[in-house]
C-alpha cells in the first residue's frame, strides 16, 4: 500500500473557498489523502454569509479535511453545530482541541490548540472550542504515547535549538512557545510537527533525532517540525507543504540533528535511574558474606505509562469501545451498562 499523501495549508483566516479551489486543483495532481488546516480557519470577524454556505453544505471538500482551534474562537454558529454533536458538513472535521483522532488511513493525529493559560479553571479549561488549554490538557495528552502527527497552535520552547536554520530576531518575537508543548513532543515523538506561524514566514527546522528510550530500543524516532504562513500573505512565504507518511521509513533523513529537547531527555533519564528504593548501605561495596545483602541495590522497575484513551475502555475516542452499551451521552459525561452480567440496577455514569 502507497504511503498517504498529506497536504498542510497555514491559516486562513476566513480564506476557504480560495484554499479549496487551490487544494482541488494540487489534488487533482496528486491525488492527497487527505488535508490539514493549522491555525485559524476563520476570521477574527465571523462572516455570517461563509458559514451559511458552509453549514447548508454549499461548499464542496474535494478530500476529507481536518482543522482545530487557532487563536480565535470559532463562528458560533459552527461552535453551536459542534456542541449538538453534527457535522458541519461533508468532508470536513473538527478536531477537538485536545484529542487524539486516528484517520481511515490510519493516521494518529494528536491535537493540543490554543495558548495555554496556567490559570485556566471551569469552562475556559474544559470548553472544547475556546483557544486555550491548561497544564493539564498537556499532561493529559502524553498519555497517547506516539502519533504520526502532532498539531498545535504554539510552538515547542526552544525548538530552534541547534539549528542552523536562522529565525529572525522579530519572528521570535512574535511567535509564543511552551516547556509543557516541548515536553509533549518529547514525550510523543511525533513523525511531524505542525503549527502555524503569527506572521507571514514559513519555518522548516531540521529533522531531529529523539534518543532511544532503552539500550534495547532499535526504533529511531526522527521529528520534523514545521510551521505554516498565513494562506495568500502578500510576503508570498510558503503556505503550502505536501509529504508522504511512510511509517515504514526509520532510516535517518539527511541533515538530522540532536532533539533540541536534551534537557527534558536527560531529565527523564535522571528520573528513570533514581526510581529504585533508597538504602543507606548503597554507598558501601557489596559483600557477597553478607546473609541479609546489605550493600545490594534495589532497584524497583520504572513504572509504565498511563494507557491512552486509545487502550482505556471508558473513553470515547476508544475505536474499539462497546458502543452498544452505552444508554447515553451527554455534554459532560455519558451513561453506560456494566460489563459482565446484566444487572437491573447497574450502570455507570463516566466523565
Amino acid at each position: 500500500m502507497a504511503a498517504p499523501k498529506i497536504i498542510v495549508f497555514g491559516s486562513l483566516n476566513g480564506q476557504l473557498k480560495p484554499a479549496l479551489t487551490k487544494l482541488a486543483a494540487l489534488h487533482a495532481k496528486n491525488d492527497f489523502a487527505l488535508a490539514i488546516f493549522t491555525g485559524d480557519v476563520f476570521a477574527p470577524d465571523d462572516d455570517p454569509d461563509l458559514t451559511a454556505e458552509l453549514l447548508a453544505g454549499s461548499i464542496q471538500f474535494p478530500i476529507p479535511v481536518y482543522f482545530s482551534l487557532g487563536l480565535c474562537p470559532l463562528p458560533p454558529a459552527i461552535t453551536q453545530k459542534l456542541e449538538a454533536n453534527q457535522p458541519i458538513c461533508d468532508n470536513f472535521f473538527y478536531l477537538d482541541k485536545r484529542s487524539i483522532t486516528t484517520t481511515a488511513e490510519g493516521i494518529r493525529i494528536v491535537v493540543l490548540a490554543g495558548l495555554l493559560d496556567s490559570d485556566a479553571n471551569g469552562d475556559q479549561a474544559t470548553h472544547q472550542h475556546l483557544p486555550s488549554h491548561s497544564l493539564q490538557d498537556a499532561k493529559t495528552l502524553r498519555g497517547a504515547n506516539s502519533a504520526h502527527v502532532l498539531l498545535t497552535s504554539m510552538w515547542p520552547a526552544e525548538i530552534w535549538t541547534g539549528s542552523k536554520v536562522v529565525l529572525e530576531p522579530q519572528q521570535q518575537a512574535a511567535l509564543q512557545s511552551s516547556q509543557p508543548l516541548a515536553e509533549l513532543c518529547a514525550a510523543l515523538k511525533p513523525r511531524y510537527h505542525l503549527s502555524a506561524s503569527p506572521d507571514a514566514f514559513f519555518y522548516e527546522r531540521e529533522p531531529f533525532l529523539h534518543p532511544a528510550a532503552s539500550d534495547s530500543d532499535a526504533v529511531q524516532s526522527v521529528t520534523r517540525f514545521i510551521s505554516m504562513a498565513p494562506f495568500g500573505n502578500t510576503a508570498k512565504a510558503k503556505a503550502m507543504y505536501a509529504f508522504s507518511l511512510n511509517t515504514a521509513d526509520v532510516s535517518l533523513p539527511v541533515g538530522v540533528t540532536p532533539s533540541p529537547f536534551a534537557a527534558i531527555h536527560q531529565h527523564k533519564k535522571r528520573r528513570a535511574e533514581d526510581s529504585g528504593s533508597y538504602s543507606r548501605f548503597g554507598a558501601l561495596d557489596p559483600d557477597p558474606s553478607d546473609s541479609y545483602g546489605r550493600g545490594h541495590k534495589r532497584r524497583r522497575h520504572a513504572a509504565p505509562p498511563p494507557p491512552g484513551p486509545d487502550r482505556c475502555y471508558f473513553c470515547l475516542s476508544n475505536p474499539n469501545i462497546s458502543a452498544h452499551m452505552c444508554c447515553s451521552i451527554g455534554d459532560e459525561s455519558y451513561i453506560t451498562t456494566a460489563k459482565g452480567p446484566l444487572l437491573t440496577s447497574t450502570i455507570f455514569a463516566d466523565p
